[in-house]
C-alpha cells in the first residue's frame, strides 16, 4: 500500500504519463481503491474554464469531480469535463463510483 512518504517519484510521472492513472494507482493499492464522487452533473463554462477548454463561455458540459482513495488516505483529486456529445458516446451518465479510466481505456 502507498504511503505519503512513498508518493514523490512515481506519482508525480504518472501525471505525465500515457494511460490510465487509475491502473497505476490499482497496481499500488490493490483491493482497496475506491473512487469518491465529490460532485457530477451539467454546468456551463465560465469564461477561465472555456478558455482552458478551447470552448465558447456558456457551453453546456459535464463534470465529473472525484477522489481516488487507497485505504483511507486519498491520493487524486481529479475533474473531468466533457462535451454532451462525448458523454452520450461514452455513456458517463451511469459511471457512479466506477473510475473514469474503466471506460476510457479498455
Amino acid at each position: 500500500m502507498l504511503s505519503p512518504c512513498s508518493l514523490h517519484g512515481a506519482p508525480l510521472a504518472w501525471l505525465h504519463a500515457h494511460g490510465s492513472l487509475t491502473r497505476h494507482l490499482v497496481r499500488v493499492c490493490p483491493g482497496s481503491l475506491r473512487v469518491e464522487v465529490v460532485r457530477e452533473g451539467w454546468v456551463r463554462a465560465e469564461v477561465a474554464t472555456a478558455r482552458r477548454l478551447g470552448v465558447r463561455p456558456g457551453t453546456r458540459l459535464w463534470r465529473r469531480e472525484v477522489r481516488l482513495v487507497c485505504g483511507a488516505v486519498p491520493y487524486v483529486h481529479a475533474q473531468t469535463w466533457m462535451t454532451p456529445a462525448g458523454v452520450r458516446a461514452l455513456g458517463l451518465g451511469r459511471l457512479g463510483g466506477r473510475p473514469l479510466g474503466h471506460v476510457l481505456f479498455r
